[in-house]
């Protein structure tokens, strides 16, 4: 299991520092970047802008979750009430599903977008010393 889970952080990695770094190089090769990031910028230049999306991954998803069952919940009860039933008694209908999962997602989006941005702004900076936190390009 662990295995798997180091496997998904190095894809992810590879795919983010791939498609980011190609773009802010005027070389598209993949090889060119990887050789200018640690020319310029060191090991270091290979993580930029990663930490804090990987230590909110966990509170984005239970941010999402959460929002979905409170959404759910309160939907069934409130239609449970409706038909005189027990709310435990109710299965949630797929257009309950479908809309606590829009509730979920909407709750989520407003965390995520900015914290997206700041990892691209960090990862798109050039330079040693770049990275630090909270430095940005103004």
């Amino acid at each position: 299991m662990f295995v798997l889970q180091l496997r998904h952080l190095f894809r992810l990695l590879f795919s983010v520092f791939s498609q980011v770094r190609q773009q802010a190089f005027t070389n598209p090769s993949l090889w060119h970047a990887a050789q200018t990031c640690y020319r310029y910028e060191g090991a270091a230049g290979f993580f930029k802008g990663m930490y804090y999306p990987l230590l909110s991954a966990g509170a984005l998803n239970s941010l999402f979750f959460g929002m979905y069952g409170v959404s759910l919940r309160a939907m069934t009860e409130r239609r449970a009430k409706a038909e005189g039933k027990a709310a435990a008694a109710i299965k949630p209908t797929n257009w309950e599903i479908f809309w606590a999962g829009c509730v979920g997602g909407a709750a989520q989006l407003v965390v995520a977008c900015p914290v997206d941005l700041a990892k691209i702004k960090l990862q798109t900076q050039t330079g040693r010393g770049a990275a630090s936190a909270g430095q940005r390009d103004n």
